[in-house]
């Protein structure tokens, strides 16, 4: 075998085996994943974009959204697939494949071996926790703007191995790009860019003048300051009396950061506000030993990463505080809380397997692969045969009947009836 061959194999390998098992639960329980169907805020879009047509309302604002990318990619692959329920979810299966192979990638950029790298993916890929991230094709949006932030990251991050330098122009073009494009797809994709500009910031050639990098920053972060403004300005929500909620939004954000995915993986009930706070100081703690014993050419993405993160919390804070603190710890925002932390956790594990010889640190690496999966294979399907129920196979159900009630409201939105859902099923051929 030809020498770079190996050693593209040597590298990438984790990569593709995490992209490989993150499909295990959607393979597992394909059945169930058919069955769903369009929900709540899917089928408030589709009625937009069929009374205002597909530009005008790709360019619409959305709640506190402004996601034309988004809308775009979505609404152009329901027509491609003829209304294909199941397409979008596969569309979003394979993109949280990508993000898994990704992440595995940058865990690797952190000094983590191929091992650790995979175990880090595989607990992203495979959680359970993500359930309902997975199983609603909106939240596609979520997971492409992650992508791009991903995609961002390894663009201007340095191999461990790599000499330190000054990100080249090719470099912060994608990463400007990255920036765009995340905000496009989702409202905390604004996010995004100040994680890149964090690291563009902190990183570069130790003879490059603080000033070029500060430019480098703020140019990445303008496509994000850009589409925060349209949101600011344009979007109904929470954010136009901040000053009257600073104190309710401070808490939940605190929960949130607290217990995502500390509380959130072992346990289903929300904490106490005391609870909460000492599982935010663990959090900080964790990444504050990660930073520590990254090598000082990687800390910019340790603390990229801890800084996306809190700012998820401020903007959930901000935005979702009047919902209740029980729901902090909601399923749909554990994505990208579990895949910010994985990476600082890696870092102690390879710190760890220090004392262990090589051969025995792979075998534990691959017993907890194998843990990972059974633990997905257990808890996987009973999680979506109840979700299906009410995400699927009831409002499929009730579309084949051509007596309900035309004004009851199956689609579970008040303005909408079942006549109108009837109307968008055969105008979109939805199925």
């Amino acid at each position: 075998m030809m020498p770079s061959l190996h050693k593209s194999l040597v590298r990438f390998w984790p990569a593709l085996v995490a992209a490989l098992l993150t499909l295990f639960p959607l393979l597992q329980n394909q059945r169930d994943f058919r069955v769903l169907f369009y929900f709540e805020d899917e089928w408030d879009l589709l009625s937009l974009w069929d009374q205002r047509g597909f530009g005008p309302w790709a360019g619409q604002v959305f709640a506190e959204n402004f996601v034309p990318l988004f809308k775009t990619l979505w609404g152009g692959s329901i027509l491609f697939f003829g209304g294909s329920y199941f397409a979008l979810i596969l569309l979003l299966w394979l993109n949280h494949a990508l993000n898994a192979a990704l992440l595995c990638r940058i865990v690797q950029r952190l000094g983590c071996s191929g091992s650790v790298a995979l175990l880090a993916a595989a607990g992203f890929g495979l959680s359970p926790l993500h359930y309902e991230s997975l199983a609603w094709s909106v939240q596609w949006s979520a997971v492409l703007a992650f992508t791009f932030a991903l995609f961002g990251l390894l663009a201007i991050v340095p191999d461990s191995s790599g000499e330190l330098a000054a990100p080249r122009w090719k470099q912060i073009t994608i990463a400007c790009t990255c920036s765009l494009a995340s905000a496009l797809c989702f409202s905390r994709g604004i996010l995004t860019g100040p994680a890149l500009a964090l690291v563009m910031l902190l990183s570069g050639a130790q003879a490059e003048r603080w000033v070029y990098r500060l430019a480098k920053a703020v140019l990445v972060l303008l496509p994000s300051l850009a589409v925060s403004l349209v949101i600011a300005i344009v979007s109904s929500g929470n954010h136009h009396h901040l000053r009257d909620t600073l104190l309710p939004a401070t808490n939940f954000a605190l929960h949130y950061f607290g217990e995502s995915p500390l509380r959130t993986s072992f346990s289903d009930t929300s904490v106490s506000d005391g609870a909460a706070l000492a599982l935010t100081l663990v959090h900080l703690a964790l990444a504050g030993l990660a930073w520590k014993l990254a090598t000082p050419r990687l800390r910019p993405l340790v603390i990229a990463l801890l800084a996306f993160e809190i700012g998820n919390a401020v903007l959930l804070g901000v935005g979702r505080y009047h919902t209740g603190i029980p729901s902090a710890g909601c399923s749909r925002y554990q994505y990208t809380a579990i895949a910010c932390m994985l990476p600082l956790a890696a870092i102690l594990v390879q710190r760890l397997l220090v004392f262990v010889p090589q051969r025995w640190g792979n075998v534990l690496a691959a017993a907890a692969v194998a843990g990972l999966i059974w633990h997905a294979a257990i808890h996987w399907p009973p999680i979506m045969h109840n979700w299906q129920t009410w995400r699927g196979a009831e409002l499929r159900a009730a579309l084949s009947q051509p007596n309900y009630p035309a004004n009851d409201h199956f689609t579970r939105l008040p303005w909408m009836t079942n006549e109108r859902a009837r109307e968008l099923v055969a105008r979109f051929s939805l199925h």
